[in-house]
This record gives structure tokens, sequence and C-alpha cells, in this order.
């Protein structure tokens, strides 16, 4: 690894900062950008049902702060998608500006599978992935709650719910 390389990162989750860190402690002169779709610094995305149910406050899921990353030399590029890679110039077009790497680490993570039934686009019918799903399942006000899915996040989020004194339907989408 060359010591100025130019590491881009797409994902600001866990990954993405711990990737960041990591080649910072390998690396002191490498230049690294992280790209966020996401105005916020990183967060635990496993703290998001807590957050729901009340159990800690909306702060207490962020594992870093902004001056984190400046510290780290790290820039940040937060409100930005990445719309386009070109491998062969080794850039990455941003919705406002390009940037030119070395290396490249993509962590996005995944995205919530939306079971085909008809509603699903209708108000009240969320996800739960990052904080802005968990920003608007704690917003709403309501008094029954169906969650579909019944893996970890499922069952947290109903756990969270119940305990906001929602009553819920738990079900699985899945055989």
């Amino acid at each position: 690894m060359r010591k100025g390389s130019r590491f881009v990162i797409v994902g600001n989750g866990i990954a993405g900062i711990s990737a960041a860190y990591a080649i910072r402690r390998i690396n002191k002169e490498a230049e690294i950008s992280i790209v966020s779709e996401e105005p916020h610094p990183t967060y635990s995305a496993c703290m998001l049902p807590h957050y729901l149910s009340g159990d800690i406050s909306r702060e207490r899921v962020f594992v870093r702060e902004f001056p984190d990353y400046l510290r780290e030399r790290v820039r940040l590029i937060a409100s930005e998608k990445a719309i386009h890679l070109d491998m062969e110039r080794k850039r990455v077009s941003l919705e406002t500006e390009a940037i030119d790497f070395d290396k490249l680490i993509v962590a996005t993570g995944s995205i919530p599978a939306i079971p085909d039934i008809r509603g699903t686009g209708k108000k009240g019918v969320f996800t739960f992935k990052s904080l802005r799903d968990a920003d608007g399942v704690c917003r709403w006000r309501g008094c029954t709650a169906v969650v579909i899915g019944s893996g970890l996040i499922g069952v947290e989020v109903a756990l969270g719910l119940k305990r906001k004194g929602y009553r819920v339907f738990l079900m699985e989408y899945l055989d």
C-alpha cells in the first residue's frame, strides 16, 4: 500500500468507518474519503430498536461524532449519493462531484426486502434499516402495528413497539 494512497469508502456504517480507521492505523498519509447518503455520523443500526422503544435517546445510537472524522483526517462526504463507478479511470461520481481513488471499498449494507403486498406504498408503512426509518416510526402515532419479518430486526422492532404500548402482530413472509 503506497503511503499517499487515495481511498474512497462508499458507506458510513460500522463496516465503512471500521475500514477507514483500520486504513488510518496502517497508513498515516492516506487520503480517506467516506461517501454517505445519510447526513449524520456513524450510528449503530443494532441500537435502533432500543431508540424506537424509548430505552435510549436518539443521541445514544451514534458511535462517532463529526469531530472524530476530522481528528482521524477522514473526509466525510455526507448527504451525497454515489451514482456511478468508473473502474477504468478509478473514479466515483457523486451527485455534485467526482472523486478519484486508488482503492475503493463498497460498504453499503443491505436493502430491506419489501414483500409484494398491495398497500406497501401507503402512509404508515415503514422499513426499519436506517436512522431515518427509525425516526419515521418514532414520529408515527398509532396503536396497532403489523411487523413483517421474524428475523432479529423484526422481533426487536415488535418488542420495541410493544414496550411503547402498541398492539403488535408479528408475521413471517417466508415459509
